[in-house]
């Protein structure tokens, strides 16, 4: 099974606004488990740990964690984060393939 990693930004300035960048994850998370492939969903990893660690902290945690994937899909709000930014750069350094619609995604796994 295919191992899907979703990025897009958190934190959002307020608690709701961040829970809507969380739902949004969510929505896209199950989405990817219907279609037959694994998904890992930061924002549900490690949702309300703000504060916990800090921001390089979750980052080097999640590179880890990108690494490991077969590919990653991009949230539409992905380059309104810096966290999102940079897991981008690392798919991409790796050559770990990126994708920006579930549509897309689909495609790939029934090619690969």
């Amino acid at each position: 099974m295919k191992v899907i990693y979703i990025a897009g930004k958190y934190t959002d300035g307020n608690k709701q606004s961040t829970n809507l960048n969380i739902d949004k994850a969510e929505r896209i998370s199950k989405k990817i488990w219907k279609n037959g492939m694994a998904a890992i969903c930061p924002h549900l990893n490690t949702r309300n740990w703000n504060g916990l660690l800090s921001q390089d902290e979750f980052i080097e945690g999640y590179f880890s964690i990108v690494r490991k994937c077969d590919a990653m899909i991009m949230l539409d709000n992905w380059k309104d984060s810096e966290g999102a930014q940079a897991e981008h750069w690392l798919a991409a350094s790796y050559g770990i393939p990126i994708f920006y619609n579930l549509n897309d995604l689909k495609e790939w796994k029934h090619i690969v």
